[in-house]
């Protein structure tokens, strides 16, 4: 009798302790830690392809290529930002779960003005995908959902003091490279800087070998020398040219097209020894409500702003702003190169 209940007995427990394993397998809670990580991307070099877009905008799209990050299939994209948000996936963290009722309203928020952003592998595989939504009740972190769950989360980056928000971006010009000028020295071939009604400021620099060059007045008859000329200062201000950047792109500026028909101040040409040629004109921007300086060391009221000028580059094609701080060291005038 006892041999007969050992035998029903067993198979029971076994039926039982199964049960018990599936349901702690697929159906149990998930831990602190996997709710911590609910959004977290840890295998950030498997990540080929970024998606950003919103109900009311397709947005952008982000394409690792051998040459870089491309954006949208036409333009290159600027490398610090793609790798602040790629940082973002990888360390974003879960600060608390909201209540289904808290839930039900971001939910409703997010999917209207959010922004959803997808990874992708070079298979195209989906690696991770989750709505953004606005800044949290007390602005550390943002409000984030899965997609499919009931309840919506706020995320937060260890260290960070602030919102996220803004890394998730759909304007594809905020995601465009700023780059201007990114050429090493012993890359540069030739460089010519005209200030248009300044022709005694005007200069042209030649470079023969890594060692070897040519500094002329560019609008002159004739060759002029104002002494030795410092070697140093000219191979320094060439090393300028490494990086350049714009502060931004200033393309929907409803003055854009009078502003690239007018007379620059500067023109800033550079080929490489590729023969790539990459061509500036700088255009001085009238004051507004921007403007730090409003007069000279006289007192004089300026009529233009000296920390900020517009420029025209890609042959036109853009319009972007560029800080005096950056690219004041390019506009150096011709007898600066000379020891006196």
């Amino acid at each position: 009798m006892k041999i007969n209940m050992k035998k029903k007995i067993l198979p029971l427990l076994f039926v039982v302790l199964a049960a018990i394993a599936v349901y702690l397998l697929f159906f149990k809670k998930p831990t602190s830690e996997q709710r911590t990580n609910l959004y977290t991307l840890n295998d950030t070099l498997a990540i080929n392809k970024i998606i950003l877009n919103t109900p009311q905008n397709l947005g952008v799209s982000l394409y690792r290529s051998d040459t870089g990050w491309v954006l949208n299939a036409k333009l290159k994209a600027d490398p610090n930002l793609v790798n602040q948000l790629i940082k973002t996936a990888q360390r974003l963290k879960v600060s608390y779960t909201l209540n289904e009722k808290e839930s039900k309203s971001v939910i409703a928020e997010v999917k209207k003005d959010g922004s959803q952003v997808s990874y992708f592998d070079k298979n195209n595989v989906l690696l991770k995908r989750y709505w953004v939504g606005r800044a949290a009740a007390n602005n550390v972190g943002s409000y984030f959902w899965d997609g499919t769950s009931a309840v919506a989360q706020v995320c937060y980056l260890p260290n960070l003091n602030g919102f996220l928000d803004f890394r998730f971006n759909v304007n594809e010009a905020e995601w465009r490279d700023r780059t201007i000028f990114n050429t090493n020295l012993d890359m540069i071939k030739s460089l010519t800087v005209d200030y248009i009604g300044l022709p005694q400021h005007s200069f042209h620099i030649e470079v023969h070998q890594q060692d070897s060059f040519s500094l002329t007045q560019l609008h002159a008859n004739k060759p002029i020398s104002l002494g030795p000329i410092n070697r140093q200062r000219v191979f320094q201000y060439l090393s300028f040219y490494k990086r350049i950047s714009s502060e931004g792109f200033n393309n929907d500026n409803p003055k854009r097209d009078s502003v690239l028909q007018s007379v620059p101040f500067c023109t800033v040409s550079l080929t490489d020894f590729n023969n790539k040629t990459t061509y500036v004109a700088l255009h001085q921007r009238p004051l507004n409500k921007r403007s730090k300086a409003r007069e000279n060391a006289l007192g004089q009221s300026l009529e233009y702003d000296v920390d900020r000028y517009w420029a025209d580059i890609n042959n036109g094609a853009d319009l972007v702003v560029v800080q005096q701080f950056v690219f004041g060291k390019l506009l150096r005038r011709f007898d600066e190169f000379y020891n006196r």
